[in-house]
């Protein structure tokens, strides 16, 4: 929204979008749609020659002059930084694939808890947690979650917060929940896992991530314009768009 700002002051502006969605609707000046995971708009860290493409990208945009301008950069990320499977990452964190029904909120809190010692762990040694931006438990977030998940629309049970509100955090919680579980693993050959092997694990081998993506799918079908975004664009990464809910 600023560079519209900046743009009437005569500034030319650009910038990088990682989800294309809000960048259609917004309609920025410049906008350079990739198709990175949230958090990494370049890609992956110390890969300087793929950053440096993608920042020239995005600067080539200021010869346009016939505005709103959305882009898609043509390069996906490389799926991994690992170059064997010896040298890759292994998450020791062993867990029962995904229920063939997610709807029973046993499924859900069984998991939570066996990982909770995973998750203490790490929060020892960050020093802290990035939770509780829903201001719940992570049982709470989840059991507000999978009642959604079964298609009903329970009431937000926090004050202050609306059910749009809950359904974002609490789902923001509980990928943070297990992504911080899974990085008190031992490093594996000198090497820490990837935020991209860590979000494979998540989406594709855990009951959380089945259940986040029945949410989606819900949530997609919704006749309420701002749980339909949430559905879209909020839940599920772009770069894990390709999973489907066990059902």
């Amino acid at each position: 929204m600023l560079g519209y700002y900046f743009e009437a002051a005569g500034i030319p502006t650009t910038q990088i979008s990682l989800v294309r969605e809000h960048s259609v609707m917004i309609k920025p000046p410049r906008a350079l749609w990739v198709s990175f995971e949230l958090g990494r708009p370049l890609g992956i860290p110390n890969d300087a020659p793929f950053q440096t493409r993608v920042i020239e990208a995005a600067l080539s945009l200021l010869d346009r002059t016939d505005g709103p301008v959305l882009e898609d950069y043509p390069e996906d990320v490389p799926a991994s930084i690992a170059t064997s499977e010896e040298d890759g990452w292994a998450c020791p964190i062993s867990l029962p694939s995904p229920p063939k029904a997610v709807d029973q909120d046993s499924d859900i809190l069984d998991e939570i808890e066996f990982l909770k010692s995973w998750h203490d762990l790490a929060a020892d040694r960050r020093g802290g947690t990035t939770l509780r931006s829903s201001r719940v438990t992570t049982e709470d977030a989840a059991r507000f979650l999978a009642a959604w998940a079964r298609g009903e629309t329970p009431d937000s049970p926090v004050e202050g917060f609306s059910t749009v509100d809950m359904l974002r955090l609490a789902s923001e919680d509980l990928k943070a929940y297990y992504a911080e579980a899974a990085t008190a693993q031992p490093a594996h050959n000198g090497r820490d896992a990837t935020s991209v092997q860590i979000s494979d694990w998540f989406w594709g081998e855990t009951q959380g991530g089945n259940l986040l993506l029945k949410l989606a799918a819900v949530c997609k079908q919704s006749d309420d314009r701002l749980i339909k975004i949430i559905g879209s664009a909020l839940i599920v990464p772009y770069h894990q768009s390709h999973r489907q809910a066990v059902s």
